[in-house]
């Protein structure tokens, strides 16, 4: 009797982990979507406004503008270990709820910011108050909605779930670089006066949506156990640091390869449109479509590493990076837009998202539960500083006027190299039943389904 009936019962056990990951994975997509729309916006006005409007001008503007895109990550790390450790004792939901206000709020009042003709260099300061806020924001959002969808996916497709967290952030700067399309068609009075203000204002309607939709979310069965139990981190990344040090180390090095993706959207936007004098449009339209297209790519990528392994898609992706920005950057100086988009498709479809759909299920994997989201989030933003001052580092390579690019994929490349390698000496994870990650894991092979 027990027999007929266990059959039924591990099929309904299924069935239902299968809908709790499914919703797990669509409110990560859309919640993260909204928060890197904002995320994200900004870059655009650092590459395309802000040095006018908020520096005054100048040979040192840009640089200063790039300088504040940078200030944000700096501020990520900061953000990632105070809410991770908050995530790894009170629940992943609630900080996910407390990212989004944040994100929204920051985003909507650098809109409302005066410019540096008004107030003088106030309107500075004030701008990277708000780019700290949004930094300490993000800096707990990508690893709270990849840990919480991870742990509450079917066990032989995490990654594949955990993936649509961070294709969100694609849809998210599909429509930043969408809205601003429409921006930098206006003639300049108006784009440089109120035009530019139009997406930070959206921002409002966007935080009361992502809300909402996080309100659905799920406390994963694996941790409310452990709450339960009080059995939670005392010091979570004090206890991570004297326990399994050596996976965050690793985990910040192969985030170095994401330095790629800031200097595809923020740099080049800026170096194909001011030093080359390659339309506005057709670079913002290379980015659009780099990044739709990455939305099929992403999730192949993660599928094939629940089939193979994380190892290998992620290296691969790295050597890949590694080439794909010479060739972005030489369809750049040919000024042939199909030439740039075909590039941008390449890199941004292919070659990152081998790496991108990879690490944001992976993080969460190699650590364990009492520490998982400390883990992932201050292994994420720490390595992530690399990225954020990409932008201001390849205008310090390439001065404004100079069309001798070579120095950036250089760069770049031996980033990416970096990451590959640490990757090759990290813990592969994609058999490994969910109980039993982190670093005294058991070699126990997951069974089929």
């Amino acid at each position: 009797m027990d027999d007929h009936n266990s059959a039924p019962r591990a099929g309904k056990e299924v069935s239902a982990r299968v809908r709790l990951g499914r919703k797990s994975a669509l409110a990560g997509f859309l919640g993260t979507a909204l928060e890197y729309y904002d995320f994200f916006i900004y870059g655009l006005a650092a590459s395309l406004t802000f040095g006018d409007i908020i520096f005054g001008g100048g040979k040192a503007a840009m640089l200063a503008s790039f300088a504040t895109f940078g200030v944000s990550y700096a501020a990520r790390p900061f953000g990632g270990i105070i809410l991770g450790h908050l995530g790894d004792k009170i629940g992943r939901r609630n900080i996910l709820l407390f990212t989004i206000v944040l994100m929204g709020v920051s985003t909507f009042l650098i809109g409302c910011l005066p410019t540096f003709a008004q107030v003088g260099w106030l309107a500075p300061v004030l701008l990277v108050i708000l780019r700290l806020a949004q930094g300490f924001s993000a800096g707990g959002e990508s690893a709270g909605t990849s840990t919480l969808t991870m742990e509450n996916a079917p066990a032989n497709r995490r990654n594949f779930y955990s993936s649509f967290t961070i294709t969100g952030c694609n849809l998210g700067i599909v429509l930043a670089n969408a809205v601003f399309l429409p921006i930098q068609a206006l003639p300049e009075a108006a784009r440089m006066s109120w035009g530019w203000r139009v997406p930070f204002w959206l921002s409002a309607v966007i935080m009361v949506v992502a809300y909402v939709l996080r309100r659905t979310l799920m406390e994963p069965e694996v941790f409310t156990e452990v709450k339960k139990e009080r059995k939670t981190a005392k010091l979570p990344l004090g206890e991570l640091l004297r326990t399994d040090w050596p996976t965050l180390v690793k985990c910040i090095i192969m985030m170095l390869v994401c330095a790629t993706d800031t200097a595809f959207m923020v740099f080049a936007l800026s170096f194909g449109t001011n030093t080359v004098g390659v339309p506005s449009t057709v670079m913002l339209v290379a980015v659009i479509i780099g990044m739709a297209v990455g939305m099929i790519g992403q999730p192949l990528a993660a599928l094939l590493s629940d089939t193979i392994g994380r190892k290998p898609v992620f290296v691969v992706g790295c050597l890949l990076c590694a080439s794909a920005l010479f060739i972005y950057f030489q369809a750049i100086m040919s000024k042939n837009a199909l030439w740039i988009i075909l590039a941008a498709v390449f890199y941004r479809s292919i070659a990152y998202s081998c790496v991108n759909a990879i690490y944001i299920g992976w993080f969460p994997e190699l650590f364990e539960v009492r520490v998982r989201y400390s883990g992932a989030a201050t292994g994420i933003q720490v390595g992530l500083l690399a990225a954020g001052f990409t932008p201001m580092i390849s205008q310090a390579l390439v001065p404004s006027g100079s069309t001798n690019w070579l120095p950036i994929p250089i760069y770049l490349a031996v980033l990416c190299l970096a990451s590959g390698a640490a990757a090759l000496f990290s813990r592969e994870t994609f058999k490994t039943p969910l109980d039993q990650l982190g670093p005294k894991r058991k070699e126990t092979t997951l069974a089929a389904g």
